[in-house]
């Protein structure tokens, strides 16, 4: 006995069946897909990473090797610049005669230790003018051995406890 109903639902059932296998092959096509692509994509955006991670480290490393030479380069200038306490003040009017006056005390505190034709550069009092105390001055020398041989000959000889050089850095 053949049943129209029977075979008209058989029929739709076996279409569904059909295209449900097709959507099924094709879903089974783009999840194949999606896996050959996933480690092609994860290794471009690990790439991606590390080369943004490296140019970070980059930055950073010229970062601090600027701050370093900066640093050395500020030192290595403030080397030749002792500073000089409880020199007396000047009286003078004008700043060129002042700083005259002090480089000429410099001058002679140094003949008091011994050092003969020191090279001094520059004498640059700091600070705001007092009126109870001195300032102290920075001391700019033509050269390091300059300084090495005031620092030499200050540390051994104790002339003046009033007067003192010390190192600016």
């Amino acid at each position: 006995m053949n049943f129209p109903r029977f075979s008209s639902m058989e029929k739709s059932l076996k279409e569904i069946k059909k295209s449900t296998g097709q959507r099924l092959d094709k879903l089974g096509n783009k999840v194949n897909k999606v896996e050959k692509e996933i480690p092609t994509r994860v290794s471009e955006a690990v790439q991606g990473m590390k080369g943004d991670i490296i140019d970070s480290i980059k930055k950073d490393m010229d970062e601090v090797i600027g701050n370093r030479m900066r640093k050395m380069d500020d030192h290595r200038r403030r080397e030749m610049n002792p500073m000089a306490f409880n020199l007396p003040e000047s009286d003078k009017e004008t700043s060129a005669d002042r700083k005259r006056e002090d480089i000429g005390n410099l001058i002679h505190l140094f003949q008091l230790i011994g050092i003969e034709n020191a090279l001094v550069k520059d004498a640059i009092r700091l600070g705001k003018t007092p009126t109870d105390k001195t300032r102290p001055a920075k001391i700019t020398l033509e050269n390091r051995s300059e300084r090495k041989k005031i620092w030499i000959t200050a540390n051994k000889s104790r002339i003046s406890r009033k007067r003192s050089l010390k190192k600016s850095y």
